[in-house]
Parts: structure tokens; C-alpha cells; sequence
């Protein structure tokens, strides 16, 4: 079960001692993959719109992409921090050496996962998908905002930022790889960095922590052996920006904004 439930929490929150509060924070120079997807949106519109048998099309296609795209992640050394809509985004803990070369190959996989996609039939036509990834290098930070019942993964850094911008430069179908990183790929007999240090969390139910990560139902699900529910629904999103934040107040902050959120 803790295994099941490992695999809703980023990997720097279970490997460094975040998911216990025995650190509040940890902070790593990384190489980090920002892919932004083009093609989803309006593929989802379509299949939505045609009831039942769209939205289990849509299902299917998803689970499809998105897991191969995290296999190849996982497969690469890469830690897949946050899904959000049709973007990702990849932290590579370790030495620029070796990890801008892995990340340039992840986004290189990724780029040919998008183009056998695209082209797939649906109910609702053809497939039209292509991708536009930033790769980038630079600290990333990692902390666990907390709320009574749940547990909330924040990330923020130049590193984060830098790959942003990177695919905000790039083609469609096409990596660009921020000047940050490029020496990763032309020196690759650079002196490595030392890795960072691996915690263990100790004195705690880690199971219940990482459950934390999880949505109650869906938790509640995977405990009696169910599979993943899928679910298809127009809602209301609020979206918020924040300026640079001091993490401590970002993580009280998002920690009382769940809270609210359920009551």
C-alpha cells in the first residue's frame, strides 16, 4: 500500500524528509523539463460533447499518453513534480553532467510519444497534438504546505522559472534547451556535483503521510483494493499567481486555503 501511494507524491517530498515535517524545506541546483502540450483542449471539447462514449474515448487516450509519457520519465531518472492540465513538469536531481543529457533524451521521447500520437482516430476526428519543451538548469525548491487533512507539494524556483521560459521560446515539436544547461551537454567531463543527500523518514506512519497526498475518495478507493476513479465534470477554476513569495508564508498560506477548501 505505501507503494500505491508513493506514487501520488513527488519523489523529492518522499526521499528528504518532508512528508514527516522533519524538514521544512530543501533546496537543490537541478536540470528541470517544462513540456506544455498543444492539441488536448480542444480534443477534449469535442469528445466531451458526445456524451458517455466520448468521455470514455477521452479516458482511454489520456491514460495512454500521459502514462507512457511517465514511464519515460521515471525511466530517465526524472521526477515528475506537477501535472497540470496538458502541461508537466520534471525536476533531474544530480550533476548537470548527467542530467541535462537525460532530460534533453526525456524530452526527445516525449516529442516522439506526441507525434505517434497525433494522427490517432477518435469519435470526434483525428488526433492533433504536437509539444513544446524548455529544458533548463537551476535551484529548485521543494516544500510541503499542510492542512489539517492534506498534504500539498510546492515547488518553486529560477530553475522552474528557466525552463518555463525556455518552452515559451519553442517551436511546436521542437526542445529548447536554456544557455543554464547547455553546459551539461558540451562539458560532460565536468567535474560532477555531490548528489543530495537521501532522509528516511523516521518516527512516523509514512503510509498515512503519503495517503495525505491523495484525495480522501480516492484513498478510501485504493484501501479496499479499487482501481482509480475517472471522472469527467465541468467545474469552475480558480487560478492564482504569486509574485516571487517567501516560502514559509507560501506554505501557511496554501496550507489554510485547503483547510477552507474543506470545510
Amino acid at each position: 500500500m505505501r507503494e500505491m501511494f508513493e506514487a501520488f507524491a513527488p519523489q523529492r517530498c518522499v526521499s528528504h524528509g518532508l512528508l514527516d515535517g522533519t524538514r521544512q524545506a530543501v533546496t537543490f541546483d537541478a536540470t528541470t523539463l517544462f513540456v506544455d502540450l498543444a492539441g488536448f483542449t480542444p480534443l477534449t471539447e469535442r469528445l466531451a460533447g458526445l456524451g458517455s462514449r466520448g468521455t470514455e474515448e477521452l479516458s482511454r487516450l489520456l491514460r495512454r499518453f500521459f502514462g507512457a509519457v511517465t514511464d519515460v520519465v521515471l525511466d530517465r531518472g526524472g521526477d515528475p513534480v506537477a501535472y497540470g492540465g496538458d502541461a508537466l513538469t520534471v525536476v533531474f536531481d544530480g550533476p548537470v553532467a548527467s542530467t541535462a543529457a537525460d532530460a534533453v533524451r526525456c524530452a526527445e521521447a516525449i516529442q516522439e510519444l506526441a507525434r505517434r500520437t497525433a494522427g490517432s482516430t477518435t469519435v470526434a476526428g483525428p488526433v492533433s497534438l504536437q509539444a513544446r519543451i524548455g529544458v533548463a538548469r537551476g535551484p529548485v525548491t521543494t516544500a510541503v504546505a499542510r492542512s489539517a487533512r492534506r498534504s500539498l507539494p510546492v515547488h518553486l524556483g529560477a530553475g522552474l522559472d528557466l525552463a518555463v521560459a525556455a518552452e515559451g521560446v519553442a517551436a511546436a515539436g521542437h526542445v529548447v534547451v536554456h544557455p543554464s544547461a547547455s553546459a551539461g551537454l558540451d562539458c560532460p567531463a565536468q567535474r560532477p556535483e555531490p548528489s543530495p543527500p537521501t532522509f528516511v523518514t523516521a518516527g512516523a506512519d509514512t503510509k498515512a503521510a503519503l495517503a495525505r497526498f491523495v484525495h480522501p475518495l480516492v484513498s478510501a478507493r485504493l484501501g479496499v483494493g479499487g482501481e482509480l476513479l475517472e471522472s469527467h465534470r465541468t467545474v469552475t477554476v480558480a487560478f492564482v499567481s504569486f509574485p516571487p513569495p517567501d516560502l514559509r508564508l507560501l506554505s501557511s498560506f496554501l496550507g489554510a486555503v485547503e483547510e477552507m477548501l474543506e470545510l
